[in-house]
This record gives structure tokens, sequence and C-alpha cells, in this order.
């Protein structure tokens, strides 16, 4: 396939009728990903209760394990309860589901390439992210113990209630750092892949980076359309992305000094 008349900036309904020519079956594009993205609302649900069932009554035995394992309390929250019983339904839609803009983006970012090759067949299937939640962490170690047993491999050893959701609803749980040097991003990501063919990624992450994540998710929202060239000095960019190297130290030291103290403590008692 030609990249003729690739469009170099990205604009959804520019790249939307270079994308149709190119693949000739991906006729009214727009139309078509918004029509995905209301079946998703619909087909995601009933999984999404599951999940949120999954998580609360698996981070009540982990905080436990986190408090014998390292003697210092922890917590694990996700917003993901009172989106899925938004009234107005717009939480729901606006913060678990990808946009069809942010869809199309990615779309114009996987294509630029020589041999485009991602057509609207491969979004369910390729595109993990369409449906995210997050889960916010009391410290960057809480948020890798978490990731750690979120992998499939964890529910092995697990009984009753858990273990059940588990094996009736899911077919595997992928954990994995994302711990970006380059922007300054320190989390970790874990891909539920229901029975159901439905995806869900779960962004882990602690308290102290929350605001920071925002900034940084702006910042990568514009970067990744206009790459910055080169960082100068007290820019917004590079204080952002500083900042985040700042959080990521900040949030081991505070770890390890409460372990610490609490050692000392144990030891004079």
């Amino acid at each position: 396939m030609s990249q003729s008349n690739f469009p170099i900036s990205f604009d959804s309904k520019t790249y939307a009728k270079w994308h149709e020519k190119t693949f000739p079956q991906d006729k009214n594009l727009l139309y078509q990903i918004d029509q995905l993205r209301d079946k998703l609302f619909y087909k995601a649900k009933s999984d999404l209760v599951v999940l949120n069932a999954l998580l609360k009554a698996l981070f009540t035995n982990l905080e436990k394990e986190y408090r014998r394992e390292n003697n210092i309390d922890t917590s694990f929250q996700t917003p993901l309860a009172n989106l899925l019983k938004d009234n107005k339904d717009s939480g729901y839609r606006e913060k678990l589901f990808k946009g069809t803009t942010s869809i199309v983006e990615k779309m114009w970012r996987k294509n630029n390439q020589d041999n485009p090759q991602f057509s609207f067949s491969k979004i369910e299937t390729q595109m993990t992210d369409l449906v995210r939640t997050e889960i916010i962490c009391k410290s960057l170690d809480a948020c890798k113990f978490l990731s750690d047993k979120l992998n499939s491999v964890a529910f092995n050893s697990r009984e009753g209630k858990i273990k059940e959701l588990f094996n009736q609803k899911i077919d595997r749980i992928e954990s994995e750092p994302e711990l970006k040097m380059a922007s300054g991003y320190f989390a970790y990501h874990s891909l539920i892949y229901f029975n159901s063919g439905l995806i869900v990624e779960v962004q882990i992450h602690s308290s102290l980076s929350s605001s920071w994540r925002k900034l940084s998710h702006d910042l990568y929202k514009t970067t990744r359309l206009s790459p910055i060239v080169s960082h100068d000095y007290g820019s917004i960019e590079s204080r952002i992305i500083s900042l985040g190297h700042l959080l990521h130290i900040a949030d081991f030291e505070l770890d390890r000094l409460e372990k610490e103290f609490n050692q000392l403590t144990f030891s004079k008692s």
C-alpha cells in the first residue's frame, strides 16, 4: 500500500479520508468507530461489574498480605465502582472508554510507516486501551506488589470468590511495569482479557503521582503529535518530565523511610 498523500500532521477528518482510500473496506470510518464505541458501552458493562467485584475482593486480601510482608499498611482504590453507578452515564462513557478522536489518532500513528496495515478490523483486538480504568496505591512499591499479584499465575493459589470470578469470566491477566525514563512516567499496567473478548487496561499508579499524571498525559497528547526537538531550561515540558523523576525518588524514599521507621520502632519495643 502506498503512503502517497499521507497526512503529516493529524486531523481526524483528513486522516479518515486517506484511510478510506487506503482501506476501501473501511468506508465511513468515523461512523464505524462511533458504532463500535456504542457497542462497547453496553458489551463492557457486565464484564466491568465483574472486574469491580474482583478488585474489591482482591484489595481486601492484598492489603492484609502487604501488611504481613512489609509490616506497614497500604491501600488500593479504584474509581470503577463510582463510574459504573454514574446516574447520568457521562462519567462511565467519558472516563472508561477511549474517545473517537483518540482512536483515529492512534490509527494515524500506527499507519505512519511505509507499509500501513492497521485497518478498522484490528481495533478491537490490537488496540488494548479502548476500555481503561485505574488503581491508585499508597506507594509505587505497593503498585509493584499489586501488579505482581494481578498476573494470571498469582490466581492459581487463591480460593473462594476471587478465584471463582477469575475462572468464570477472565481468560488471563498480563501485568508489566511502565517505567519510562524519557517522559518521567513510572507506573504499572495490567491487561485484563475477558472470555467475552473484551480487553480492559488497568493503570496502576501511586497517590503521590496522581496530580502529575494529568499534566503528563496532556503533555503526552501534545508531543505525540508534535515531538519536542529540544528541552529548554525551565520550559514547562522539561519541568513536568523532571517532576516525574523527582516524584519517583520521593515515592521510593517515603516507602523506604516508613519501613525503616517501623523496623526501628519494633526493635525498641
